[in-house]
């Protein structure tokens, strides 16, 4: 099986690229009139080198100071560099900012070729060869092959060719796995085809009749045929250039910049957290907030840069940052960055990206940079907890984690922490075929739990008189927490674990009591010593007010408390539309004559069938309003069961 790379040119202009592509491959990368009339290149270039099992996609890049962006999006994707230095010029300005920008794409191997040999004499090329050395010690290209060659005469070609073959094979392989993303250097429409995008596969693979997301647009689109470099092809994988057919969308639609990608695979975004590298051609440190330019892919933007482990960088060294850009961008984990100043046409740095959908960071947030560190530097679990950890309480997906950690079996990797206590699963309910999950990390479901009570302390010293408070009161201090039924669980695990009460709808921490004022606590005597002497006929609300002279809320209240002690039962209201009218006609019962009912069911009162409410009634001596909600009562405790009109005890517990 053939083996696909990419390999781009870099150097300065007129150092020789296009007319060593040529010679190479015998194609003319300029394409353009203009680099016709003018000879120097200034857009992108393509052409094909085939060597023995492998083949070349070339990109050739313009050498001149004002084209850097273009450069920048042909080295987008590229697996190995060919660095062009001219033999009678040596090491000039673009060598240096193109090679600096070629140190921060992650590339892990390349050439070098020292052009117009045939213009100078041997010393000169030892000399050049020297200068080179130089600038790249320390690099990917410390020590890759200088090869002098002569485009003129074809000296030297057959070895550059020999030696590019050889740094092929150091090429690590990258699978064609995952989600399939080009970044589109060129759009145009072609004669009997429509629109066509050119671009480098930078990963994944994707097949004619396929369907592809256009980013940040969010256009679906179809691919309607495939080529590279001329050939005819039904699939198109990571490390080949390709040429696709598009339908579903106008090539004027379209700019350098745009992302083709498997549907629903990236999100855009504007905050990203990087790990950046401050030049070291730098004469000064790189500051924080510094206003750049952000080249990624074939997308030019412009961001600034906030530093998160110091205030600078010093030339050469680097840290984890965040830079947040004006425009969204499409990026995923570990895809590189190149970094220029605004003001000095010169690349200050350059890194990759950390978290490509990010939040916000502060300086002092300690716990939040060490898991922007473990996203950069961790293995495939500890990158996906860190991913977790990051979202907060903020929605994610497991098909999101390709794009946030880099990893593909990121279900797995899941399950493997759920088992370790490391991430906590909610099962909601969802749509109709089932339960949607969701995962928090461990430290911020404690979070969350810590803040749930500190809020409901602070909800109960605002009603001190309530002995619990309504779940729904607490959600307004959680406004992130997607979605809010995740409160309710988390209530749920906070009660099992005793920290709190939950009643339905209701919660209150265990800890807590109502603060009554002296006279308060003087007329909650008076109600439950009232209700108590009422035995299994106890004042309605509205009668108690009218019989104390107070208000119908004022004793609903004193009534609750004693709900919640324990002393009184609330028995279920009488259904009405009429809700002021439900309210003053509520009934509480004290806990002593519940108990010496369910003792009388147990021992005395038991119909074979079982009884009638009017039955219960005529046992009791009870009219139909006590009689109603008492049974009503017994059935929703457990206590009895009803079967049509009729009852039965089913346990003597209250």
């Amino acid at each position: 099986m053939q083996r696909h790379l990419l390999l781009g040119t870099a150097g300065h202009i007129d150092h020789g690229k296009t007319a060593l592509v040529r010679a190479l491959t015998g194609v003319d990368a300029d394409r353009l009139p203009e680099e016709k009339r003018r000879g120097i290149t200034v857009d992108l270039g393509f052409a094909s080198l085939d060597l023995e099992g492998l083949q070349l996609g070339v990109v050739d890049v313009p050498g001149h100071e004002r084209f850097i962006k273009n450069m920048l999006a042909g080295a987008t994707g590229i697996d190995l560099a060919l660095l062009v230095v001219a033999a009678d010029e040596g090491v000039m300005p673009q060598t240096r900012e193109h090679f600096e920008a070629l140190s921060y794409l992650r590339i892990s191997a390349g050439v070098i070729a020292i052009t117009k040999c045939d213009l100078v004499d041997e010393e000169m090329i030892a000399l050049v060869e020297e200068d080179v050395s130089e600038l790249v010690a320390g690099s990917f290209l410390q020590d890759a092959a200088r090869v002098p060659v002569s485009s003129k005469t074809g000296d030297g070609l057959a070895e550059l060719q020999s030696k590019l073959a050889e740094a092929a094979d150091r090429v690590p392989e990258r699978s064609a796995e995952g989600p399939f993303r080009l970044s589109v250097d060129r759009c145009f429409s072609a004669p009997g085809q429509g629109t066509v995008v050119t671009g480098s596969v930078a990963s994944g693979r994707v097949a004619c009749g396929e369907k592809l997301q256009l980013l940040p647009d969010d256009v679906v689109v179809s691919v309607r045929s495939i080529q590279s470099h001329g050939q005819s092809l039904t699939t198109v994988r990571r490390g080949q250039r390709a040429a696709l057919n598009l339908t579903g969308v106008h090539y004027r639609d379209m700019t350098r910049g745009n992302l083709l990608a498997t549907p629903g695979s990236i999100f855009p975004g504007r905050l990203l957290s990087v790990s950046i590298a401050a030049s070291r051609f730098r004469s000064r440190p790189l500051k924080s907030r510094t206003d750049i330019r952000f080249y990624t892919g074939t997308t030019e933007t412009v961001g600034r840069l906030r530093l998160l482990e110091a205030k600078s960088l010093a030339p050469g060294e680097s840290q984890i940052g965040q830079i947040e850009l004006r425009e969204s961008v499409c990026t995923t984990w570990g895809e590189t960055f190149v970094a220029r100043g605004l003001a000095a046409n010169e690349v200050i740095g350059g890194g990759q990206v950390v978290d490509p959908c990010a939040t916000r960071v502060t300086f002092s947030d300690t716990a939040k940079i060490q898991r922007i560190r473990a996203l950069l530097e961790g293995e495939a679990t500890q990158r996906v907890a860190a991913v977790v950890a990051l979202a907060g309480a903020r929605s994610w997906r497991l098909d999101d984690l390709p794009q946030r950690a880099g990893v593909s079996n990121g279900a797995e990797i899941v399950d493997r922490l759920v088992e370790t206590d490391e991430l906590c699963r909610f099962d909601l309910k969802g749509r109709v075929d089932g339960k949607r999950a969701r995962w928090l990390h461990r430290e911020v479901v404690a979070q969350l739990e810590t803040r749930l009570m500190e809020s409901l302390h602070q909800e109960h010293k605002a009603d001190p008189l309530h002995a619990q408070i309504p779940l729904g009161r607490l959600r307004r201090h959680f406004d992130a927490l997607e979605p809010p039924e995740l409160l309710a669980q988390l209530a749920r695990r906070l009660s099992t674990s005793g920290q709190l009460k939950l009643d339905g709808e209701f919660v209150a921490a265990t800890d807590w009591r109502p603060q009554l004022s002296a006279q308060q606590t003087e007329l909650l005597g008076q109600l439950v010593a009232t209700c108590e002497q009422a035995g299994l006929t106890p004042p309605s609300i509205g009668e108690l007010a009218a019989e104390l002279g107070k208000s119908v809320g004022e004793v609903e209240l004193l009534l609750e408390v004693a709900v919640s002690s324990g002393e009184l039962v609330r028995l279920p209201d009488k259904d009405s539309r009429d809700a002021k009218a439900a309210q003053r006609a509520r009934l509480f019962l004290h806990e002593s004559a519940l108990r010496l009912l369910v003792d009388r069911l147990s021992a005395g009162f038991s119909e074979p069938a079982g009884w009638t409410i009017s039955q219960f009634g005529e046992e009791f001596g009870l009219s139909r309003k006590y009689a109603i909600p008492l049974c009503s009562y017994l059935d929703q405790t457990g206590v009895t069961a009803r079967h049509g009109d009729l009852r039965k005890l089913v346990t003597a517990r209250r």
